[in-house]
């Protein structure tokens, strides 16, 4: 391997200087140090602008005490925008007693937000108002799911929704008005949801052809990793899946992979189309826990060209919590790496890997070895957990942690590390 870039200060950083510039850390903006002080960070997403908006909670709001869950909204620099809501930040009113968090923020082709709390999903427009033009999703209103887990628009606004009660979890569609969709499953018990067959574990994606996609696992099965392929229409896919045994409908497929037991915890679609899926094992220590990334053909097979598969560059994260697709197939899989020596979570690190799923050794940033890149220069902030990351549309790669104070951090454009 090739010992990483350096300069006169050491391993050079792929954080981006001119995304909270003046912060004690630049690159990165803490979100608790100062006003609003949201202490926890539930979810974000990118604009089409290079902006980027949190779900978060704040820890004491004067102005608002009752309800702390926000919506913040920062610019490129790093600063809160002020025309998002009042001063970039947003409330957005609860049909609970108040205390349910914004735990996944989604947005659509027309920059419309979608807040999801366990109860109910509103949809918020650019400038931080409510949207009262969308009836708000409620769980339990003529819905067999109690609970929802997360939302997804899909190519003409209409939202997709993770729902669950107990242990039993479903897919439905609303349209873009806020009403259930009797044309998405229209043969299910419940016309617009649809039941899965396992526990989800993540927001649904809605893949080219607004088909849907959803992963999770059943305890105790051997083959744990699952997939499910949803048609436009709300139907199975059943050209998806080779079939995993009795108890499961078609569009089910499945990965069995990595060893010890898996859990699934993101997927995407490539930029060829292709599904793929990340997920972490377990092992007898924190070093041992094994990555892993799958890469589903068309008809549901593991895809037998993709080397990833719990490979040695990825087993080099700690629990990948995303998984984003770059162009020509790449992906970037973002986590923690181990911490030298003592095994537990140290700096958060990205994977780039070819459309081969080898490590793409020639891609990346100045620190990037063997298709493994180290987020230095992180100082105090260094053990943070990542939550997650989105890719911006110039290429950027924005992740979000929480450590002894969440912060959001951006990194450059591969290939632009400045070494001066």
């Amino acid at each position: 391997a090739s010992p990483p870039v350096t300069s006169a200060l050491g391993p050079v950083s792929p954080l981006d200087l001119s995304f909270g510039s003046t912060s004690a850390v630049p690159g990165t903006v803490s979100t608790d140090g100062k006003p609003p002080f949201l202490e926890t960070v539930y979810d974000a997403v990118t604009d089409v602008d290079g902006s980027v908006v949190l779900a978060a909670r704040a820890s004491f709001d004067p102005l608002n005490p009752i309800d702390p869950s926000r919506l913040a909204r920062y610019r490129q620099d790093g600063s809160l925008d002020p025309a998002f809501g009042a001063g970039g930040l947003v409330t957005v009113p609860s049909i609970a007693a108040g205390q349910e968090p914004i735990v996944d923020v989604a947005i659509d082709g027309s920059r419309r937000l979608l807040a999801t709390r366990y109860s109910q999903v509103d949809r918020v427009l650019p400038s931080g108002s409510v949207d009262l033009s969308f009836a708000p999703i409620e769980a339990g209103a003529g819905v067999p799911f109690d609970s929802i887990g997360g939302t997804t628009p899909d190519s003409i606004g209409r939202v997709v929704v993770w729902g669950y009660s107990g242990q039993q979890h479903f897919v439905a569609r609303y349209t873009v008005a806020g009403n259930l969709d009797a044309t998405f499953a229209a043969g299910s018990a419940t016309p617009g949801v649809l039941p899965v067959d396992f526990r989800v574990m993540a927001a649904p994606i809605v893949i080219s052809g607004d088909r849907v996609v959803v992963i999770g696992f059943v305890p105790g099965l051997p083959q744990r990793s699952l997939v499910m392929r949803i048609t436009a229409s709300g139907a199975r896919d059943s050209t998806f899946g080779p079939g995993i045994g009795p108890g499961f409908g078609a569009g089910v497929a499945a990965f069995d992979g990595a060893p010890g037991d898996e859990t699934p915890l993101h997927a995407t679609e490539d930029s060829l189309g292709r599904v793929v899926m990340v997920g972490a094992g377990v092992g007898p220590t924190f070093q041992d826990r094994p990555a892993f990334v799958v890469r589903f053909d068309s008809s549901g097979l593991a895809d037998s060209a993709f080397a990833a598969v719990s490979g040695p560059t990825t087993r080099k994260l700690l629990s990948p919590r995303t998984v984003i697709a770059g162009a020509g197939g790449r992906l970037y899989v973002i986590g923690n790496l181990p911490d030298t020596g003592s095994g537990a979570d140290g700096a958060p690190g990205v994977v780039v890997l070819q459309d081969s799923g080898l490590p793409d050794s020639g891609f990346g940033w100045a620190n990037t070895v063997d298709g493994v890149t180290e987020v230095v220069g992180l100082g105090d902030l260094r053990t943070g957990i990542v939550q997650g990351a989105a890719l911006g549309p110039d290429g950027r790669v924005m992740l979000w942690a929480d450590a002894a104070s969440p912060y959001l951090a951006r990194l450059r454009a591969p290939g632009t590390d400045d070494l001066t």
